[in-house]
């Protein structure tokens, strides 16, 4: 991350939000009386097309709910979303190296950000009212999704 390289939100659009895919699969015998909390699992892709200035990222997210004990329940959650982001000024945080572009990592952590906090809304709002329960995912440190970024080839035209 190069301190020198200033995010500049007014730069930053978003150009499409959506829903991939979501589900809940509970088995009859699951009793949502006992759920106590969740697990989570994340997955983050990423791909950049330079020549339009634009990011996407598609996050899934795995919920197991467990019980008091931490035990897991007979029922989960998944959910994918995609996000395409425009950044006017995105030339200045690509950076090269042998497997190809990667983004700054101050630009990916504002982009992540984004995208978790977004997607944490959209889960709540699916799971009230479900077997899986309400759902709120955890505040972490976008850096923890950095680590589970699989990247996608670059489009460039």
């Amino acid at each position: 991350m190069n301190p020198e390289r200033k995010i500049e939100a007014d730069k930053i659009h978003i150009l499409n939000i959506r829903t991939l895919k979501g589900n809940i699969d509970a088995a009859s015998e699951a009793n949502t009386d006992k759920i106590a909390g969740h697990q989570f699992n994340f997955k983050l892709t990423t791909g950049i097309n330079p020549a339009d200035k634009v990011v996407g990222l598609q996050l899934l997210v795995n919920i197991s709910a467990v019980d008091k004990d931490n035990k897991p329940l007979n029922i989960q959650g998944s959910y994918t979303h995609e996000m395409l982001f425009q950044v006017d000024n995105l030339e200045e945080f690509i950076e090269n190296n042998n497997s190809g572009n990667l983004i700054d990592a101050g630009l990916g952590s504002t982009l992540i950000s984004i995208i978790y906090s977004t997607v944490r809304g959209i889960i709540c709002t699916r799971t009230q009212g479900t077997s899986l329960g309400q759902v709120v995912l955890p505040v972490i440190d976008p850096k923890r999704l950095m680590n589970v970024v699989e990247k996608k080839e670059e489009k460039a035209k």
